[in-house]
């Protein structure tokens, strides 16, 4: 999937590219942010809406093939619904190489013993 750009004044606003698959442990997520450093990522849950977000400085294409330096600020943003089944007080994140790995996990559903009484 290509990513999709808007403008955001100077910055290009990217929404990335990302896979998205579930297995036993949860939802996994995998977001292409090309030239985010790890510490540039934020990943949040308001609600439950889960926003990833990252910022970088992108080499212009026009520069490149001139031999300059020039930049252009890149935003990325991209958000999903978080189902009910989602836990989202242990989603966990990493970054690296331009990819953030995200995992939803699953809520362990709460198991009680109800008593039954006779009579």
């Amino acid at each position: 999937m290509n990513a999709i750009e808007t403008r955001n004044g100077n910055a290009r606003r990217v929404t990335p590219a990302c896979d998205v698959w579930e297995t036993k442990d949860g939802v996994h997520v995998v977001a292409e942010m090309p030239g985010v450093e790890a510490g540039a990522v934020e990943v949040t849950v308001e609600r439950d809406l889960l926003s990833i977000r990252g910022r970088a400085e992108l080499p212009r294409p026009s520069a490149r093939a001139q031999g300059l330096t020039a930049t252009v600020p890149v935003e990325y943003l991209r958000q999903f619904q978080l189902a009910d089944t989602a836990d989202a007080d242990a989603i966990q994140a990493s970054a690296k190489d331009g990819l953030v790995r995200v995992l939803v996990p699953r809520k362990v559903p709460a198991q009680r013993r109800i008593p039954v009484a006779v009579g």
